[in-house]
């Protein structure tokens, strides 16, 4: 604590009769540092909660004929509040009393401190609707993309349906011309061979009429002697 530059009290119901922190504060207060001195109101009013050594303070003074006496003043402390509310978000009450604090640890302005801690914010925002808008442009152009490389997946998909149709239409129709070649080329054999057997045929009938005629004739010879 002697070293410390700030002491931050932690005010609930439970603080204002703590001995021990009544003790740390009055210690810090007999170094010469009361004004740094800040309090956090967590929980009860600050009536409830404020511990009681951090609203006196105890000044030497002198009066005249009793020799040295202790005067005491009564301060009204001044905290950063993170009890809820209903008019702010508990985000925005613990932003605030987040930035009171780093004030006065930074010794600065508690306006100027939120005023940079807006403009980060929305420098925040910014940046996040940049990057948003990045890469919403991002997963549009990968959808567009997507979809094309779909669209063309598809269009070659019945592209190559198309193709095997066609191959398939196309083997069949070799299939039926060789089976027709071979059945003309069979067809032509049968033919040939009819035509031999006809020709065998009419030679037989030729044989056998001229058999005929020669009987004929030899049986008049003999019927003529």
């Amino acid at each position: 604590m002697v070293r410390a530059r700030f002491l931050i009290v932690v005010c609930s119901r439970r603080t204002r009769e703590s001995q021990w922190v009544n003790r740390e504060i009055v210690r810090f207060r007999e170094l010469g540092r009361h004004d740094r001195i800040l309090a956090l109101l967590i929980d009860g009013e600050p009536h409830e909660a404020f511990p009681i050594a951090l609203g006196e303070i105890r000044r030497a003074a002198t009066a005249r004929g009793e020799g040295s006496l202790a005067a005491l003043e009564l301060i009204e402390p001044l905290a950063s509040d993170v009890r809820p509310r209903k008019d702010l978000t508990a985000k925005v009450v613990r932003t605030r009393a987040r930035l009171r604090i780093l004030a006065s640890l930074l010794e600065v302005d508690f306006d100027d401190l939120r005023q940079r801690e807006a403009e980060r914010r929305r420098s925040q925002v910014m940046q996040f609707t940049i990057a948003l808008g990045i890469l919403l442009v991002g997963m549009v152009a990968g959808s567009c993309e997507y979809l094309r490389q779909r669209r063309a997946t598809h269009a070659a998909e019945i592209q190559a349906d198309k193709d095997r149709r066609l191959a398939l239409a196309e083997s069949a129709a070799a299939d039926a011309a060789r089976r027709n070649e071979a059945e003309a080329k069979k067809n032509a054999e049968l033919a040939k061979q009819n035509a031999a057997t006809a020709e065998t045929l009419k030679k037989a009938q030729e044989e056998l009429t001229e058999q005929q005629r020669l009987a004929r004739v030899k049986a008049e010879s003999e019927r003529a002697w």
